[in-house]
């Protein structure tokens, strides 16, 4: 039902193949072997129909037929009525061998740990699920979400046709935790949330988010990363990590304002972070519509190592992933205290979003919190969706 309602063409792929390792994570009774049963007397009565996929090409599809249409209208169903089931708890932390997305998930025994992780994950799902969370887009946003999401499905890689999504679905509230490079059952880097819908929407219609009916604030550390190498180095850094004078002066020159490069000086800065030094990082790809022109790359990659040479050495290192396990241990510390003072909280890695009445209170937390984890260094916070703004 929900690939009829948001997927064109509406098709369900599934495996057939006996042992397939798509479905490992499953219930043990939702195997291949039962899913071609169960499909194969779904089209017996008229359910679905169903197309034999080729392997290496194209999976096997169903898809739901006028009959079940009617049948599911006659019991309520409804874009509307539709949820997602809650994450089972041993799929609350996950661990992969590399990098998430196509890497593979590592079996691990859990420990005191995660399953504390899990706890306090499984208690705030529930808690963001009693809560209305909804998009307010115009047509032409709605497009463009669109827009993003299918090349992001069609981009990644496979080559294999995808349905292309119709409407934003805007289902999945469940958090996750995705830890990297856990060969060794080490849960050291990484470790960042994942799963919710709002945490792959664009920051321009973020704003247009509401927390039961209400409009949102959102407060993020600035300059999150390169400021806890600082901080780690016992170093107190409060200048603005990504401003370089040449391209500001050259920004200035040319009519453009102050902040013209600042987002591609950003980018490349998160590339030296997470990146390996044996990799050409400043030709890291930008965002369209951002450049370094008339710069070259390597210039301005020259100019952030001298402007950060206190922590040069860091660059270049992969360390990135690292941090990540420090800034995932800020988010899920601030969206639990805040939830057990019955504020809902939406984290996107380091920025959050709460009602605009909370402001304070989320504020308040995400200094706290930040605090205690770097030896009482402050972070520097900046808030949008309000009137106020903190520095």
């Amino acid at each position: 039902m929900r690939c009829h309602f948001y997927r064109a063409p509406p098709l369900v792929a599934y495996t057939t193949g006996a042992g397939q390792a798509y479905y490992k994570s499953a219930p043990m009774w939702l195997n291949a072997e039962a899913m071609r049963r169960t499909i194969g007397l779904l089209e017996v009565a008229g359910m679905v129909t169903t197309a034999t996929g080729e392997w290496g090409v194209a999976s096997s599809t169903y898809a739901a037929t006028p009959a079940l249409l009617e049948l599911a209208m006659q019991h309520g169903i409804t874009p509307d009525s539709l949820t997602v089931h809650r994450l089972r708890p041993e799929r609350l932390v996950r661990l992969y061998r590399q990098k998430s997305g196509n890497s593979r998930l590592v079996d691990f025994v859990p420990t005191e740990e995660t399953e504390y992780w899990a706890d306090l994950l499984a208690a705030h799902n529930a808690f963001t699920a009693s809560h209305q969370i909804e998009l307010e887009l115009s047509a032409e946003e709605e497009r463009q979400w669109l827009s993003r999401w299918n090349r992001k499905r069609l981009g990644d890689g496979s080559n294999r046709p995808r349905p292309k999504v119709i409407r934003p679905e805007l289902l999945q509230t469940d958090l996750y935790r995705s830890f990297n490079n856990g060969g060794t059952e080490s849960f050291m880097e990484g470790g960042r949330l994942y799963g919710a819908w709002w945490i792959g929407t664009p920051k321009e219609q973020r704003r247009k988010i509401t927390i039961d009916g209400l409009p949102l604030v959102e407060a993020d550390y600035s300059c999150c990363q390169p400021r806890m190498l600082y901080h780690l180095r016992g170093i107190d850094y409060v200048d603005d990590c990504y401003e370089l004078e040449p391209l500001i002066y050259h920004a200035r020159a040319s009519g453009l304002p102050d902040e013209h490069y600042r987002e591609a000086v950003k980018a490349m800065m998160q590339a030296l972070i997470n990146g390996n030094s044996r990799d050409k990082l400043e030709l890291a790809p930008l965002k369209d519509g951002h450049s370094y022109d008339p710069f070259e790359p390597l210039a301005v990659r020259r100019m952030l190592e001298a402007k950060h040479e206190a922590i040069s050495d860091d660059l270049g290192t992969g360390i990135g992933l690292h941090l990540q396990r420090k800034d995932s241990d800020l988010a899920l510390t601030i969206i639990t205290s805040l939830m057990w003072k019955g504020i809902a909280a939406l984290p996107i890695h380091d920025a959050f979003m709460v009602q605009q009445r909370y402001e304070a209170e989320l504020v308040s937390e995400m200094e706290n919190a930040y605090r205690l984890m770097f030896n009482g260094y402050n972070p520097i916070i900046k808030v949008s969706g309000s009137s106020e703004h903190i520095n």
